[in-house]
């Protein structure tokens, strides 16, 4: 803390060499917070270094599995259910594929 009051004290204003200043010569009770925040810290870069890897990851398995920023498909085919037997509605369901253009 002396080493970072010195540091400062050289560039920055009165209220920042106050500040070190004062934390290094009672260092004791301010060690919990200090320590507090610290660990705060590292824990908040380890989480966004940690979400940055998964989406980059993500954003890398989408590109190579499609290899384009958008793949367009066309739905020709349709699956469309009818009676088996047109006579009687409350016969079973039959699936037929119907072939239909889309609109363009």
């Amino acid at each position: 803390m002396r080493l970072l009051a010195w540091v400062t004290g050289r560039w920055s204003g009165v209220s920042w060499s106050l500040t070190l200043r004062h934390m290094a010569r009672g260092s004791g009770q301010y060690a919990p917070l200090l320590l507090l925040l610290i660990v705060t810290t590292g824990l908040g870069i380890y989480a966004a270094a940690a979400a940055r890897t998964m989406d980059r990851n993500l954003v890398d398995r989408i590109g190579y599995r499609f290899g384009a920023d958008v793949v367009l498909q066309e739905q020709w085919v349709r699956t469309v259910y009818v009676p088996a037997n047109p006579t009687k509605p409350e016969s079973e369901l039959v699936p037929v594929d119907e072939v239909v253009e889309p609109p363009f």
